[in-house]
């Protein structure tokens, strides 16, 4: 995913709502009860819509509903030493979203806006019932006016058949994998360093930490 420049501007964060959710090519109009988070999860392609919606609107009850009981991130190779202190399960990924998506974290940077834009760059059958999606991300998180992160990244998500709703998705694994990401006026990142950035809160580490 190409990006020149990067003008950081702090966006209001709404109720994630019929409204608000984010539509692609396909993507379904409401449900007559209004249920819009339901609905989406409905195809591979719209639970990946959901996934960015989830982020962007700051959806913690979505996420939960979106993530398997067994959800695990794989950072990429380069950086999986890096990060080998973590635990990179559905726990850890709840974590960190909750402190993401609070207004008022105190253990860092607070997220005042997600921005997560991507391209679908292919989709296979996995021939165990789960679809594997590749996507090309950009990943905006503001801390500040002119001061945050950006992700130029790429990644697989795992989607599967939910168990517990009959017809719904739900993500089961994340790779990030190796990607060429273009210069950026906010730091540069990966999206498995800002995760574990609010996995492992700054007030808890040594002074001369990465962050």
């Amino acid at each position: 995913m190409q990006i020149k420049t990067v003008v950081p501007v702090i966006l209001a964060v709404t109720t994630f709502g019929c409204a608000e959710l984010p539509s692609g090519p396909g993507s379904p109009e409401c449900l007559d009860t209004g249920d819009c988070r339901r609905y989406v999860r409905t195809s591979p392609s719209n639970t990946v819509e959901f996934y960015k919606g989830a982020l962007e609107l700051k959806d913690y009850r979505s996420a939960d509903e979106l993530l398997a009981e067994d959800f695990t991130f794989v950072p990429r190779d380069d950086e999986a030493a890096d990060f080998s202190h973590i635990a990179w399960n559905r726990e850890t990924e709840m974590t960190v979203l909750e402190r993401m998506f609070d207004a008022r974290y105190s253990g860092g940077r607070i997220a005042f806006s997600i921005e997560f834009d991507y391209e679908l760059i292919d989709e296979t059958d996995n021939g165990d019932g789960s679809v594997s999606v590749e996507i090309e991300a950009l990943v905006v998180v503001l801390s500040g006016p002119a001061t945050g992160w950006v992700a130029d990244t790429a990644l697989t998500l795992v989607l599967r058949p939910d168990p517990d709703d009959a017809g719904l998705w739900q993500l089961s694994a994340a790779t990030e994998l190796p990607h060429d990401a273009e210069p950026t006026s906010l730091d540069p990142a990966t999206w498995a360093s800002i995760r574990a950035y609010y996995a492992s809160p700054p007030r808890l580490r040594p002074l001369g930490s990465f962050w």
